[in-house]
Formats: C-alpha cells, structure tokens, sequence
C-alpha cells in the first residue's frame, strides 16, 4: 500500500515531466484511517466548538452574552432586510403606504450600523479604550436614530429623500 508522501511524490513527478515542490516536500500529518477519523478528539471536538459559535469557556460561566452565531444572523438579516427595503423604498417614494417602509428603516439602519461598529470596535480598539468609544458609539447610535426620526416625522421622509438624491433637476431657465 502506498503511503501519502509516495503518492503525493509520484504525482508530482508525472506533472507534465518537470520536477514540482511538492516531489521532495514531506507531509507533515500522517495519514489516519476513516475509523480513527470518527471519534474526534476532546481538541477538535473544542476547535468544533469555536468555529460553530459556541461561546468560549471563560465568557460562558453565567455571563449574559448572545453568542457569536446568533449575532451574525441578526447582522446578516438586518442586511437583507435593508436590501430590500431601501430599493423598495426608492421605487415606491411618492406612495401614501411608504411611511411604513421609512419606520422599518428607521430601526434598521441605525441597528445595522450600530451592530458593525461595535464589532470594528472589539476588533481593533485596545482594552483601555473600548469603553469611551463605545460610549461614544451609543451616542452616534442614537444621533442617527433621531435624525432619522425628524426626518420621517418633520421632512419627506427616508424614501423620498434618497429618491430626491436621484431625481435629474430641471435647469432653470434664464
């Protein structure tokens, strides 16, 4: 039987006659059967753990966390949702019904920006830091959530208003 560095060698000979890297490169893993492969073990059952979304062993002792999996699927819809909404909204700007489509804007946009600053955040602000930028951070979550508050409740509303962006203005005539 051959083992896996002589079949990845003699497969890197043939390559069209020209001696390849892989032809003298040592595999470093050694070959397992199927059987050993079926029963994992406690270090990959743990890196398993950690890929799916499970919350590592220091947070998950009673803390009140959502865990990773969960936050990106809220992430990932508020994606779609907006995907959809803001085209809609455009198409639909001088309809008497779009005032709903500006509300759900209204929580989304706000959520969603919100949701991937905090994560700029966690990933790149030192220990120190990230609880003034998150302060800040609420208070430009909550800036944005009343502006577009006036928007829809003083003004033309979000649809409309991006709709207005894309309009062609009539030159005026002299």
């Amino acid at each position: 039987m051959l083992s896996r560095t002589m079949l990845v060698s003699s497969l890197a000979r043939r390559s069209l006659g020209r001696p390849s890297l892989l032809a003298s490169a040592p595999i470093s893993r050694p070959f397992t059967s199927p059987a050993h492969q079926s029963q994992p073990t406690q270090e990959r059952k743990a890196t398993d753990q950690n890929l799916h979304g499970a919350a590592p062993a220091h947070v998950s002792g009673g803390a009140n966390i959502i865990r990773p999996s969960v936050f990106w699927k809220g992430y990932h819809m508020t994606s779609y949702l907006l995907l959809g909404l803001l085209p809609a909204g455009i198409a639909f700007a001088h309809h008497p019904e779009v005032q709903y489509i500006d509300y759900a804007l209204l929580g989304l946009i706000p959520l969603h920006s919100h949701i991937g600053l905090d994560t700029v955040i966690n990933d790149y602000c030192y220990e120190g830091t990230k609880k003034p930028v998150k302060a800040l951070l609420f208070l430009l979550t909550g800036a944005t959530f009343y502006g577009l508050y006036k928007v829809n409740t003083e003004d033309v509303g979000i649809s409309r208003g991006l709709r207005m962006l894309w309009e062609k203005k009539s030159d005026p005539v002299m």
